[in-house]
């Protein structure tokens, strides 16, 4: 038996392919933190081929991305985080294991030698101390932000410019969401917004791009602590000119701007929509409140 610790948010998968080919029966979205025990696991290019021991959805067979997992076996995970709580803690700790493999194994005789050995090694280790008496406040996060957008756009067209609020560590769930719903949409950028936010403090977005029509210029988001976004959708005019555009986007909270983005994005006709792909340009610019 194993233990599969989800190091960032991902989704399990039916087969290991693009989220955008997938059902939405065929994907689950899997949070940080969250431990899954797993009977057998194979190696696959970029994904595990996992079999679960307690089934999702009726299905026990699932591929999951490999750097979005740590793995360990029962026993030294749970000895491991025993020793985070307290000596009850840990003396629980040993007798679910016991109890695991008496239950799962139908029947089979726990490992009695492993057992005394773990109690012993527990009565040997001095009590661990608190890790810090200072209070944490855990109701303010370092938020980054991420712009995706479609590298190049034709006249007389619309697409979505998508903005993303994330922990560092949410980045690569954020592309596979971005390129959910959009398959053309490519990362133009990310930086932290350089101060802390407040759980449940509104977010202010400005899009503006000169010569294009962006609908619902302004929109606002609360930050909860879990990646989350806002979508703009944008009309290009049959009679523009410009080779290329450059938008900003002024994120504020408050009604205090934190910073903004700038990207850019080129204008192609048909008669050169064969061309070489242009290249992206990104500036980020904080102010420091």
């Amino acid at each position: 038996m194993f233990v599969f610790i989800v190091t960032s948010d991902t989704f399990l998968k039916l087969r290991p392919s693009k989220l955008a080919e997938l059902a939405e029966d065929e994907k689950i979205l899997i949070p940080v933190k969250r431990v899954l025990q797993v009977i057998s696991y194979t190696e696959e290019k970029e994904y595990y081929r996992i079999i679960l021991k307690n089934s999702i959805n009726g299905k026990d067979t699932w591929f999951v991305r490999k750097e979005h997992i740590e793995i360990s076996d029962y026993l030294t995970y749970y000895y491991e985080n025993a020793y985070i709580g307290s000596t009850v803690a840990v003396n629980n700790n040993i007798e679910s294991y016991a109890n695991f493999r008496s239950s799962d194994f139908g029947g089979i005789e726990v490992e009695e030698e492993v057992i005394k050995r773990l109690k012993a090694q527990l009565q040997e280790t001095p009590t661990v101390q608190e890790r810090s008496s200072q209070p944490v406040d855990i109701t303010k996060d370092l938020v980054d932000c991420s712009v995706f957008s479609p590298a190049s756009i034709t006249p007389d067209d619309m697409f979505l410019v998508q903005v993303f609020v994330h922990l560092p560590e949410q980045v690569e769930f954020v592309k596979q969401n971005a390129q959910q719903f959009d398959p053309e949409a490519k990362q133009l950028g990310v930086r932290s917004l350089g101060v802390p936010i407040k759980r449940g403090s509104e977010l202010t977005f400005n899009l503006s791009i000169p010569k294009l029509e962006v609908d619902e210029p302004i929109q606002q988001l609360s930050w909860n602590g879990r990646a989350d976004s806002i979508q703009f959708g944008v009309t290009v005019p049959a009679d523009i000119t410009q080779k290329t555009v450059i938008g900003t986007v002024t994120v504020s909270q408050n009604t205090i701007p934190l910073g903004h983005l700038k990207f850019k994005v080129s204008i192609i006709t048909s008669a050169s929509s064969t061309s070489k792909e242009p290249q992206l340009v990104l500036e980020f610019r904080l102010k420091a409140i």
